[in-house]
């Protein structure tokens, strides 16, 4: 009964925010949007022309982008019965992801 509970739990490891390729903007100091800004700090795109050119393609308020791409994330229990099903035939000999968690791993002192 367990790994049919696994199927529908959200992991600590998928809500930890990914920071990688995040950091970068090619933002010019003197331009301000406070639609695009919003876009931004709600971690919902990377840098300021992709979000300007998200909120003209959508036709739609920024608010409105925002809330409706800000939904509560809701676990996939058939990707993961996939994916689970695919690890027990023994189709996975590595875990693309273990670089990336030892490193926050290292940085916060404790287990992820």
């Amino acid at each position: 009964m367990g790994s049919l509970r696994h199927l529908f739990k959200i992991p600590l490891r998928s809500t930890l925010p990914r920071l990688r390729h995040h950091l970068t903007t090619d933002r010019k100091l003197d331009e301000y949007d406070e639609s695009v800004n919003l876009l931004l700090e709600g971690g919902l795109a990377r840098n300021w022309r992709n979000a300007a050119r998200m909120v003209k393609a959508s036709k739609k308020t920024p608010q409105a982008l925002f809330w409706e791409l800000s939904k509560k994330y809701r676990p996939n229990w058939r990707r993961r019965l996939r994916y689970w099903a695919i690890g027990v035939i023994g189709g996975y000999t590595s875990d693309p992801h273990a670089r990336e968690l030892r490193e926050l791993d290292d940085m916060r002192g404790g287990d992820v």
